[in-house]
């Protein structure tokens, strides 16, 4: 009988602390939009911002690093047999869209002491630093650059051969460019990877 009495009064103190009134102030569904809308002015104040400060540079730094790995990611998929033409046409034209000129996205393209037909091709991406943090070259221009450790690797059942370890840099761009929306066109800044070289 006290065992059923201790449930009893648990099983009440639980309901009553999971069915008591939430703290937290109830949000109108005004209010919550007029909160959506403030953060989306925010986000678009920065992004079109005619002047950058250095957080703001870090972020786009950041996002460099980003597309750098995505780079890699796309470069394995082009020169991997295992994947289907038609993807493998999708991730190079995805891979040209990350360079700023048609010059150093073609660069990009080719591969780097890569010979033979894999299964797979895998480009690791390590040690990634800012050696020249992003600074001003014009009012709509900023440029730095990084570097970073590249491997190579080809797969075919079971035998991995690497083509490649180097070290190289490649240059970080950040510029301001038309961007639509819908039916509106925004002068937004967007980064974008310039020229790959061999690291000093």
């Amino acid at each position: 009988m006290n065992r059923l009495l201790k449930y009893c009064i648990l099983l009440t103190v639980c309901f009553l602390v999971m069915a008591a009134p939430t703290c937290e102030e109830e949000i109108s569904p005004v209010d919550a939009r007029r909160n959506q809308i403030d953060r989306l002015e925010a986000v678009r104040d920065d992004f079109t911002s005619e002047s950058l400060s250095d957080k703001h540079l870090e972020v786009f730094e950041f996002k460099a690093v980003e597309k750098l790995m995505d780079y890699a990611d796309y470069l394995g998929i082009i020169y991997s047999e295992g994947y289907a033409a038609s993807f493998r046409q999708q991730a190079r034209q995805n891979l040209t869209g990350f360079f700023n000129t048609s010059e150093n996205s073609a660069a990009a393209l080719i591969p780097r002491s890569f010979s033979g037909s894999y299964q797979s091709c895998i480009i690791l991406v390590d040690s990634v630093e800012i050696i020249d943090p992003l600074h001003r070259e014009t009012d709509t221009r900023y440029t730095g650059s990084m570097s970073y450790a590249e491997m190579m690797l080809g797969i075919n059942n079971g035998d991995t051969i690497i083509f490649n370890q180097s070290h190289r840099t490649i240059e970080i761009i950040l510029q301001m460019d038309y961007k639509d929306f819908g039916e509106k066109s925004l002068l937004v800044w967007e980064v974008l990877l310039g020229e790959i070289g061999p690291a000093d």
